[in-house]
């Protein structure tokens, strides 16, 4: 029996009628006893109770007692049978049979014990418990642990304390644990401790058993058994891959703060040697950013150089004046995209940046306008394979921008007037240039080996650096009302270039000013509607965009961020054919388009939406997509430009024909698609397209086709989904479970190859899930490396096996991940 007595306050001489008042009170308290069932697990935590110290005079928390038969004897001992309830704070006990001794608050119960305390709950055969302190023995006990639905069996527990608690010859386990058959999953040991003050549980002498097999042993093995992060060793991981071989790691996840944590990953390879990889996450009330590192000190397969990669991310901001932010990604050589392929970004594996940026907002017109100033300095490391042979591989290195300073902003003067201005200036330079040119100069020594012609063997890069300057200033004027917009505009745009010496020792200096006037007018008209026999509202929206900018020869000047723009319903509706600053293109032009949507009359979804619009020239572009970059057409009369094939105007008065549309009308299908057609080509009118549908029928379940199409030069077909295929029901004494195939495939017709694949599956068992992935990804026309991914999550406890689900999720379209919380975050193995 437990003997910690509870705190009284100062003790008072005894009083005659003092027990005859304690048994009238028992005789009323037993009067009001009743049979109840047994209540169901909080679904939040209980406040923690007041704490009871020593000599207060605070009287302690209520006990309630109600059962079906209560006998209460002299001196504060009461007896209770037939579905007992005792409760004090958040702690419920349920029995068969209780003695209380209210004096001591001490309860001894036995049969069908089980005993609720916040979102925890144990089940025993006997029961001695100290309430003061919640603590006491458990004999012939189960429980859970009901942050992570976690627990099992033992054949004593000690309860220390509200948080605190000692299991012996026990089990732990987030499966189902109500039949005869082991759980799927299973940690057995001799002594295991459970601390959710400091998030640790501990099982000495411990197994891990996995299906029945034994998976991992030791000494010592604690995990967490909260949803919150714990330090600790991660399970061991392994990967395999063709360039990389056979690779385990032991991870060692450290939770510094509950803002910064850091993963440390030592490990090796096979054909690589040892590995070491470092992630820092960090979470300030005003920035947030990951540092991560991977290092080889001595590759085996690589005459033992050392070889790493660096990559940061950062976002910053103080309150709404200033934001700032970095991206950085470095590697060590030009091999170590091909090699690593899973270490490094999906959209820019050979072009990684460092990419430092801050803006600063003032306001200096009040409500009426702002202006935004910033710098940013961007730079690049271009990654040149030395060794490859196709001249196709060859990466036109970009510029840089070291640095870049400016202005933008906007102020409307009394609701009428708003004028619109930007001022920015440039230091442009070239990344890597050296390497670009060695490797040009590789080349032409492999193309005049095979006997290529001089004059057909790769060119070389004859970019210079310089500094550019530019000013855009506009003002316009939107008329509007319900139905209708109208938006004249005058802007202006003037740019000052100065290059660096080319090899000839001649520099480009040179100052433009270009006019732009444009007439933006949109349309917007309702009607009821009803069709997929719903009641719906169609919109008709005509948009007409007058465009005049008067031709100036820009051939000359250096082409620094300047591209042409994509082909879509946005592009079709600007005052310019390019991105960046260097190349205004010349017009004299009318787009003209109409879209109509098909909303929903009772929640306004979208159902359905086409448009078709194309551009209609009263005047010759001189400056085109095709020749914006030909400095052979610099200096030319319009006559002479048009007998040369690469510097000839845009004459036909017709553009192409733009059709878009989107919808959602059928019930778990979603289509998308934008199609540029030419009427006058006389090998096709479609010049390109994209193309994609997707069915969606319900959670986990879906499937989607993408085709993408450009005449001469690409078709390719992109298929992903995921999709459960097998499905097996619970066991009663183990886990049912849901097998998905899951991928995707980026086939490339021209090629005649899978330019990217990644697929498996996943099984989901409800206590665990499993994964088994292969991931292939293209590094050359001949060449490929290929992953095994292979992945075991363990509800409530941790991750074993590579991280697949950042593939999955960054590369399947639609996919959702089985398991929003997948695991904890560490399983820590000692040793004494």
């Amino acid at each position: 029996m437990l003997r910690s007595p509870l705190p009284r306050r100062r003790p008072r001489p005894p009083s005659a009628l003092a027990p005859l008042a304690a048994a009238a009170a028992l005789c009323v308290f037993a009067g009001v006893a009743g049979a109840q069932a047994l209540p169901p697990v909080r679904a939040r935590p209980a406040p923690e109770p007041p704490k009871e110290l020593a000599g207060s005079d605070v009287a302690p928390p209520l006990v309630k007692l109600t059962a079906d038969d209560v006998v209460s004897q002299i001196g504060g001992v009461t007896q209770a049978s037939g579905k007992v309830e005792l409760t004090r704070l958040d702690m419920d006990l349920h029995a068969d049979l209780l003695t209380y001794d209210r004096l001591g608050d001490t309860a001894h119960a036995q049969g069908n014990v089980r005993i609720n305390r916040g979102l925890d709950w144990f089940g025993a055969e006997r029961v001695d418990l100290e309430l003061t302190r919640s603590a006491g023995t458990l004999i012939g006990t189960e429980y859970e642990i009901g942050a992570r639905k976690a627990g099992g069996h033992a054949q004593r527990i000690e309860l220390i304390d509200r948080d605190r608690s000692t299991a012996y010859a026990a089990s732990y386990t987030s499966c189902s644990r109500d039949g005869p058959d082991e759980p799927d999953w299973i940690i057995t040991g001799d002594q295991i401790d459970i601390d959710t003050a400091t998030n640790e549980g501990k099982a000495t002498h411990a197994t891990l058993r996995f299906l029945g097999v034994p998976i991992l042993a030791a000494p010592t093995l604690t995990f967490p058994v909260t949803a919150e992060r714990k330090s600790g060793w991660l399970p061991p991981t392994g990967d395999l891959s063709n360039r990389g071989g056979f690779a385990v790691s032991v991870p060692y996840y450290w939770n510094i703060a509950p803002n910064l944590d850091a993963t440390v990953s030592p490990g090796y390879s096979t054909r690589r040697g040892v590995e070491l990889t470092g992630e820092v996450r960090y979470l300030e009330p005003d920035d947030l950013g990951q540092l991560t590192g991977y290092l080889l000190p001595s590759d085996l397969d690589d005459k033992n150089r050392t070889r790493g990669a660096l990559e940061w991310a950062h976002e910053g901001s103080r309150s709404d004046w200033l934001t700032y932010s970095a991206r950085v990604q470095r590697v060590s050589d030009a091999q170590y995209w091909k090699d690593f392929p899973s270490q490094m970004p999906a959209l820019t594996q050979r072009m990684l940046p460092t990419d430092l940026s801050g803006t600063r907002r003032f306001l200096p017109f009040g409500d009426a306008g702002e202006i935004d100033t910033y710098a940013r300095v961007q730079r690049f490391q271009t990654v040149q394979d030395p060794g490859e042979t196709d001249a196709s591989a060859l990466i036109s290195v970009p510029y840089q921008r070291s640095p870049q300073v400016g202005l933008r902003g906007n102020v409307t003067l009394k609701d009428l007037v708003r004028f619109d201005f930007e001022a920015e200036a440039n230091r442009f330079d070239l990344s890597n240039h050296s390497q670009e040119d060695d490797y040009i100069g590789y080349l032409r020594g492999v193309q005049s080996a095979a006997g290529v012609a001089s004059d057909a063997q790769t060119a070389l890069d004859t970019r210079v650096g310089g500094t550019r300057a530019h000013l855009i200033g506009s003002i316009s004027h939107s008329f509007s009302s319900d139905w209708a917009r109208f938006e004249p505009r005058l802007t202006m745009h003037a740019a000052s270039y100065r290059t660096d010496m080319d090899a000839s020792g001649q520099r480009i200096d040179s100052t433009q000013f270009i006019p732009t006037f444009s007439a933006d007018s949109a349309f917007s008209f309702e009607r009821q509607a009803r069709l997929f026999d719903r009641d719906l509202v169609q919109t008709l929206e005509p948009r007409l965009l007058y465009v005049l900018t008067p031709f100036h020869d820009q051939w000359k000047l250096p082409v620094y961020d300047t591209a042409p723009k994509d082909f879509n319903e946005v592009s079709i509706f600007s005052d310019n054919q390019f991105t960046g600053n260097d190349r205004i293109s010349d017009e004299n032009q009318l787009t003209a388009g109409v879209s109509t949507r098909y909303n929903d009359a009772v929640n306004g979804r979208e159902l359905l939406r086409l448009g078709v619009a194309q551009k209609v020239l009263f005047h010759a572009q001189q400056l085109t997509l095709d020749n914006y970059d030909v400095t052979e057409c610099a200096g030319l009369s319009e006559a002479q430009r048009a007998a040369i094939s690469n510097c000839k105007p845009e004459s036909q008065h017709l553009s192409h024909l733009l059709l878009y549309g989107s919808s959602s009308a059928m019930e778990h299908w979603s289509f998308d698609g934008i199609v540029e057609e030419d009427p006058s080509a006389h090998t096709g009118w479609t010049q390109r397209a994209v193309v994609s549908a997707r069915y969606h029928p319900g959670p986990f379940k879906t499937v989607s086709l993408t085709y993408r199409y450009a005449r001469d030069s690409s078709k390719q077909y992109e298929v992903g989904g995921q999709w459960p295929v097998y499905r097996r029901e619970p066991r009663p004494s183990g886990c049912g479970g849901t097998l998905y195939a899951v991928g995707r495939v980026d086939y490339s017709v021209s090629d005649n190859r899978a330019t990217y694949a990644v697929g498996g599956f996943e099984y989901d068992a409800g206590c665990w899930i499993g994964r088994l992935m292969v991931e292939r990804t293209s590094t050359g026309r001949q060449e490929s490396t290929t992953h095994l991914v292979l992945q075991l999550e363990l509800n409530g406890l941790s991750t074993l096996g590579t991280g697949s689900l950042k593939v999955l999720k960054d590369n399947v379209p639609g996919y959702q991940p089985l398991r929003n919380d997948p695991g904890a975050s560490a399983v820590t193995t000692t040793t004494p």
